[in-house]
Order: structure tokens, then C-alpha cells, then sequence
């Protein structure tokens, strides 16, 4: 089995994510399984020919949906899908064997393809090389199992960016693949579109803790920790918040870890990776509205 794709699925229909991968270039049941993870049980269990479905016995969010998928594929290497978004290029899968698939020496453990990301107001935004999201990308299997990179049980939000992130840092091959694959849909009633758009700024402090668990599990596994260039991403997202957001963000950062920043405030390369940062595709097109000083400020308080 070349490609296990997990489709994670609360209240949506995965009928034309599902159609999406079928109608691939070169897709064959035989070398692609597509796995169905169903995340409502109160739902009727949804069944599709040459698709597996994994019904859930409580509500446990996409990220433990996922882990599921994960637990029972069988493929060498694993997708994730979401049931409201496609693979809009047909040549995807045909992409994933020339370039990922039959590298042959040159094993690949993490392939990133662009995201077309279809924003609420009708245009497109074009993402590549992403470190947020778990779709849009594939990856080995074995180097996921041997490297214990899984879904946490306690982090319904920002999951995804824990399980990406963890996977970075356990030093991978990476393929950062420039065609686009992906289409991620907008869908308004989905977690990061039923609010106006202001998820990012409201769920940020959980995001400090998602940064504060990989600090950790870069200590538990004897791996340098990066304070200057998470201090510089958190100041690049804070800065562009709304009074309220951020001042809970800073909170956060607080209770995280009263010296988080304590190396990355003695040095000026803090400064260099804040403009790094903020040529980040997640960071808002918005001015800053506190300057860095400022912030530093803040977290010496």
C-alpha cells in the first residue's frame, strides 16, 4: 500500500473529498486506501465503495480523529484531508509517486505541497512550505511511528500545529514541493471561519501552550530549544491583536514560563527573526500595533 489518506469527519459530507482522491491520476484501491473517521456517533456511519470508515464511540476532535486513521493505515506513507476541503490538481497523487514515492536512495519523510486556501470573500490565497497545518503535506509513516510524532489527546485546538512541528524537529527530510494540491475550502460553520475570522486572535494563548508542550518535548528528547525564534513569532502575532487579545496573550506567555524569553531578550538576533517572522504567510496583514520594546516590556512586568 503506497498512500493512506485520512479523511477526519464531525458534521460535514466527505463526498467530494472522498470523489477528489478517486479521481486522481493513476489512483488504484489497490496502492491508495482512503479512511473514513467518523467523529460524531450519534451520526449514521457513512459508507463509500473502497473506503474504509472508522466510526467513533465519543466526540473526540479532529486531532484524535486522525490518530485513529493513523493507527489503522496501512500505507508507507499518510495524507490527511479534511471532509470540507479537496485535492483540486488531478496530477497530486502522480506528483506524490514521481517526486516522493520513487525517490528510491533519497527517502522523503515529510512532503510539502502548496495550499490554495479559498477565503471567505471569494479570492484565493496561495500557501507553501507551511508548518501549521497537517494537510496539505505527506508523510512517512515509519518515520512518524519511529519517532513517536502522534496526536495529543488534550489539545482540541492547534493540533495539528503540535503534531507538524514535533515532526520538524526530529530532523526530517524534507520535500517543499511547489505545486499546488490542496484546496482548503471556506466553509463558514468550520473552527477557524464561524467567528468573523478573529479565531486566531482568541485562540492564540492556546498556541503558548502548543509552543510550551514542544519546549518540553525538546528537553525530554535532548533537542535544542529555539526561545529567540518563538519568542520572535509570538511578538510578530501578538503585536497585530486587539487590546484584550493580547493582553490575555501576554498572560499566557507568563504563565507559560516567567524566564521564556530570558535568552532571547539578551540578544539582538531577536530582532532579525521578528522581521523573519512577519514575512511568515500565517502572520496577519496587519500593522503592528505595539512595537517590540514595548512587548518586552510587558513580559519583564
Amino acid at each position: 500500500m503506497k498512500l493512506s489518506v485520512i479523511i477526519p469527519c464531525y458534521k460535514d459530507d466527505p463526498t467530494q473529498a472522498i470523489d477528489s482522491i478517486k479521481a486522481q491520476l493513476y489512483y488504484d484501491p489497490r496502492d491508495v486506501e482512503i479512511l473514513l473517521c467518523m467523529d460524531d456517533p450519534e451520526r449514521d456511519v457513512l459508507t463509500y465503495p473502497d473506503v474504509v470508515t472508522l466510526q467513533a464511540e465519543t466526540n473526540t476532535g479532529a486531532g484524535l480523529a486522525r490518530q485513529r486513521g493513523l493507527d489503522a493505515a496501512r500505507g508507507e506513507y499518510v495524507t490527511f484531508l479534511d471532509a470540507d476541503d479537496i485535492w483540486y490538481n488531478l496530477l497530486g497523487y502522480s506528483l506524490f509517486l514521481r517526486d516522493v514515492y520513487w525517490q528510491g536512495g533519497n527517502i522523503i519523510d515529510i512532503a510539502k505541497f502548496g495550499i490554495l486556501e479559498q477565503m471567505p470573500n471569494g479570492g484565493f490565497s496561495v500557501t507553501t512550505g507551511d508548518s501549521t497545518w497537517c494537510f496539505g503535506k505527506i508523510f512517512r509513516r515509519a518515520f512518524l511511528r519511529s519517532n513517536e510524532i502522534q496526536f495529543r489527546s488534550d489539545l482540541r485546538v492547534h493540533e495539528d500545529s503540535y503534531f507538524v512541528r514535533l515532526a520538524e524537529m526530529c530532523n526530517p527530510q524534507v520535500l517543499n514541493h511547489g505545486d499546488m494540491v490542496y484546496l482548503w475550502r471556506a466553509n463558514p460553520q468550520s473552527t477557524v471561519r464561524d467567528d468573523g475570522g478573529s479565531y486566531w486572535q482568541r485562540e492564540f494563548p492556546q498556541y503558548i501552550s502548543v509552543l510550551r508542550m514542544l519546549r518540553d518535548e525538546r528537553r525530554r528528547r535532548g533537542l535544542a530549544y529555539d526561545a529567540v525564534g518563538d519568542l520572535a513569532y509570538i511578538y510578530a502575532m501578538v503585536a497585530r491583536m486587539d487590546d484584550a487579545c493580547r493582553d490575555k496573550c501576554i498572560d499566557a506567555i507568563k504563565a507559560a514560563n516567567q524566564n521564556w524569553g530570558a535568552t532571547a531578550l539578551k540578544t539582538q538576533e531577536l530582532y532579525a527573526r521578528v522581521r523573519e517572522a512577519e514575512g511568515n504567510h500565517n502572520t496577519p496583514h496587519l500593522a503592528p500595533r505595539m512595537t517590540l520594546q514595548d512587548f518586552l516590556e510587558e513580559l519583564k512586568k
